[in-house]
């Protein structure tokens, strides 16, 4: 007799405030062009930074490490 997997969760920027355990986070499908992060089991989505947001934490970072 053949099994029905679970389907695989679908993340995206509609899911941010969601409540997941970890392992429904670690099995999840997640959308493309987003960051997302579970804290204390609340999920965080943000938007990918964008190549001058990038560029200029780069930079900051590299100031701090050298001080």
């Amino acid at each position: 007799m053949a099994t029905a997997e679970a389907p695989t969760l679908q993340l995206g920027p509609r899911s941010n405030g969601m409540m997941l355990d970890p392992w429904e986070f670690d099995a999840a499908d997640f959308e493309r062009g987003w960051r997302y992060e579970l804290i204390n089991g609340l999920l965080i989505v943000n938007p990918v930074p964008r190549r001058p947001e990038r560029d200029q934490n780069e930079e900051l970072r590299y100031w701090l490490r050298k001080h």
